[in-house]
């Protein structure tokens, strides 16, 4: 996958998600393999008004304190959102001017919130204000490598990705993301990857698909079936950091390992991230979020879900934890790879028996 000059060996991306990809969460996934992360929404309006919760926004992973960046080498993009062109132009500059040379623009956004200000997916109901928001960044920030995320279209009815693509394709951008759904459908039904196979035979541009990835064995299925550069990961990754280090291993085995059916990785990812989150400020709700967020897919997670909401400390969150991986997720019998979808991944990056990783 080549994103403007560079060449990434392992062609995942972390998606933006708001309320998650903080530093943190970004640090944590580039450390198990992302290439490319990106931040959560940044609003242009927030930035030219110099609001200082927008601005917190530019904080970069690489910034985290008492974490190690050994061995890191993911790029990592900042994600503007709006719906006026001066005010891109602005904010371009103003993330130039604090050493920031990746951007991502976000035309793809359905949250009725984002949408209410012509922002997000919106722009795909004005099509030629979103190439004007493009030529507008690339012409203010000429040596950022610029990105645009999309979706299909409006709703079902004026599906127009392609047209879209093709005309933003002529800008200089370095890559188009595409999550394979329209607006209107928010995260419902299926996402619809035949577009990002018609994208790619389209445009020369890089191709990034996005929607419905939930195991190594996706991101691999979409590519060989679209052709497209890369894949974007986003729900599928919450509380699996392993699921980049699976990947990394597959393209990259000279570099990488596959994880370890150890469920001693799990135990000491979470207590080492909560207790990061915890020294980072967070309040107790989004810490115990992330630990829910961990227990996806093991043995009786339901059971340690309504344990935990009822602890209000770090502490006893983190016992409650370990006593229910001693006493229920230990004695489950169920493996750590099973538990979190990673069974079945061969490394070597080039093919797969059956068709798939399985």
């Amino acid at each position: 996958m080549k994103i403007g000059d560079q060449i990434f060996s392992v062609p995942v991306m972390m998606a933006p998600m708001a309320g998650v990809t903080n530093p943190e969460f970004r640090w944590l996934v580039a450390s198990y393999g992302a290439s490319i992360v990106v931040s959560e929404m940044i609003s242009v309006e927030g930035l030219v008004r110099k609001d200082r919760r927008t601005w917190h926004y530019l904080r970069s992973f690489r910034k985290v304190e008492g974490v190690s960046l050994k061995n890191i080498s993911a790029v990592e993009f900042f994600q503007l959102f709006g719906s006026r062109p001066d005010s891109f132009a602005e904010a371009a500059k103003i993330l130039q001017g604090e050493g920031i040379n990746h951007i991502d623009i976000n035309a793809g956004c359905p949250v009725p919130k984002v949408v209410r200000q012509g922002a997000g997916s919106a722009l795909l109901k004005n099509p030629d204000r979103l190439v004007r928001i493009v030529d507008t960044v690339r012409n203010s920030a000429p040596d950022a490598v610029v990105t645009v995320k999309l979706r299909l279209g409006w709703d079902n009815a004026s599906i127009n990705i392609l047209k879209v693509a093709s005309d933003l394709a002529e800008l200089d951008i370095a890559a188009i993301i595409v999550h394979a759904r329209t607006a209107k459908q928010m995260y419902s039904g299926k996402a619809c990857w035949e577009w990002v196979k018609k994208l790619k035979a389209l445009v020369k541009i890089p191709i990034i698909g996005n929607g419905d990835i939930f195991s190594p064995n996706d991101v691999v299925a979409r590519m060989k079936e679209t052709g497209c550069d890369g894949v974007m990961i986003g729900r599928g990754a919450l509380g699996n950091p392993w699921f980049f280090q699976a990947l990394a291993a597959y393209f990259d085995p000279a570099s990488w390992k596959m994880p370890e059916d150890n469920w001693e990785d799990l135990v000491s990812v979470v207590e080492a991230f909560t207790r990061l989150l915890e020294r980072a400020g967070y309040n107790i709700g989004f810490i115990r979020k992330n630990m829910m967020w961990f227990s996806r897919g093991c043995p009786r997670s339901a059971l340690f879900r309504g344990e935990i909401i009822k602890r209000n400390t770090v502490d006893d969150m983190l016992r409650c934890f370990r006593r229910w991986i001693e006493l229920t997720v230990l004695q489950s019998g169920v493996s750590f790879l099973d538990a979190k979808g990673l069974r079945g991944v061969r490394n070597g990056g080039q093919g797969c028996q059956n068709g798939g990783f399985l």
